[in-house]
């Protein structure tokens, strides 16, 4: 029986602590997008010559390190305050049978958690039209969640894609833009016909 539920149970708890970690990231992102709204503004920074064409695009580290920082600060906070969760599994789940899955009474399972969490920035340039760049700044965090279970212990990692910047980039528009191409030109010859 040990070896029967063991498996099925390891495999719900990660599932659980993987929705758990991903509530406690976008929770703490949205809590510090509403206190330091001004910290992610100008976040792209891009260069321009006189004319107004664009000579670079990139990312201002000040702003970055300090809001890599704080983000990574407040979700290992909220990891820490994590309490012991109580989940319920029906038993025919547990016994890992398709015929008796979700049947049977609700076993309570007592499961404990903690985690370590580790974030970093991609920049991401993509068309958006003629003439027009996006660019995108996206927050990567890389959480791994330990999951305590009465006489069993795993571990599961999950990852959360947070985007933190969008800037529409408008370069110069072309004076032509045509998918047609020319028919090629061939010498052309004059004929004489010469009357005997």
């Amino acid at each position: 029986m040990d070896f029967k539920i063991k498996p099925v149970l390891k495999t719900i708890s990660s599932s659980k602590a993987k929705i758990l970690a991903t509530e406690v990231i976008n929770s703490a992102v949205i809590e510090d997008m509403a206190q330091n709204s001004n910290e992610y503004e100008n976040i792209t920074v891009i260069k321009t010559s006189n004319s107004g064409e664009v000579l670079s695009v990139s990312l201002a580290m000040c702003k970055i390190n300090k809001l890599k920082s704080r983000i990574n600060i407040l979700i290992q906070k909220k990891f820490s305050e994590l309490k012991e969760n109580t989940f319920h599994i029906p038993f025919g789940t547990l016994l890992g049978w398709e015929l008796f899955n979700g049947q049977g009474p609700e076993i309570p399972v007592k499961m404990s958690s903690s985690g370590s969490v580790n974030s970093d920035f991609k920049s991401e340039f993509s068309g958006a039209g003629i003439n027009q760049t996006l660019h995108r700044v996206y927050l990567q965090v890389h959480a791994r969640i330990s999951v305590m279970l009465p006489g069993d212990s795993c571990v599961c990692e999950t990852d959360s894609d947070i985007l933190v910047s969008e800037v529409v980039i408008v370069g110069s528009t072309p004076q032509m833009c045509t998918g047609v191409a020319q028919k090629p030109s061939y010498p052309t010859h004059e004929y004489r016909q010469n009357n005997n």
